[in-house]
């Protein structure tokens, strides 16, 4: 309809400003943005297993096939599991569909970490920069700011969560940063590319983009 198509709107960027976008154009870079960042994770998993810490020191949590994945490791830790010890409010790990369906050693790259930056980035966005001309001075100038910038703090909660409840390292939490920050520059990138390439006077419908 013509809120994510306006008549005199192209289907692509044409300045390389997100703010320069239709709601259709930022709904799909910032998708774009999310599904990459979901495949480069999963292929961290696939060829980077790793046993977060949680299972170094644990010898009885099994699969459903009956198998332990725990490491059974005799050292000390500082880490506590807290589901392993005190539950979930919702499952545990011994449920048996979280013997099923879960992968004990997809940990590289955080998904949390992915996930919850990618929140962040898509507020911070969508809030948009302080265009109402209102300098320092003005309160309004400051609550924009804290409503656009404060969002940082859902990441940056989310790691300690994971690393403090033992179920990633915090090279997990790095590489997930790292993982989201390359997904983001390959759709900013092939986005500019196509606002260079397409052929703005003439009209392109969105049912013929590849995205």
């Amino acid at each position: 309809d013509s809120y994510y198509a306006p008549d005199n709107a192209s289907a692509v960027v044409t300045r390389g400003s997100f703010n320069d976008m239709t709601a259709a154009q930022q709904y799909r870079f910032l998708r774009s943005v999310w599904v990459l960042g979901a495949w480069v994770a999963f292929f961290g998993f696939l060829f980077v297993p790793t046993m977060p810490p949680r299972l170094l020191p644990v010898c009885d949590f099994f699969n459903a096939q009956g198998a332990n994945v725990g490491a059974c490791l005799t050292t000390e830790f500082s880490f506590m599991d807290s589901i392993g010890q005190h539950g979930s409010l919702l499952w545990d790990w011994n449920d048996e569909s979280v013997k099923t369906l879960n992968n004990p050693y997809a940990a590289f790259p955080s998904q949390h970490t992915i996930f919850a930056a990618w929140c962040a980035i898509s507020w911070i966005h969508l809030v948009g920069p302080n265009v109402s001309g209102k300098g320092v001075a003005s309160a309004w100038f400051w609550v924009r700011g804290a409503l656009r910038w404060g969002i940082v703090v859902y990441p940056m909660v989310t790691i300690y969560c994971i690393v403090i409840t033992a179920n990633h390292y915090i090279a997990d939490a790095l590489f997930g940063l790292l993982a989201l920050a390359f997904s983001y520059a390959v759709v900013y990138f092939y986005y500019s590319y196509r606002s260079r390439h397409v052929v703005h006077d003439k009209e392109m419908p969105s049912t013929l983009l590849p995205y």
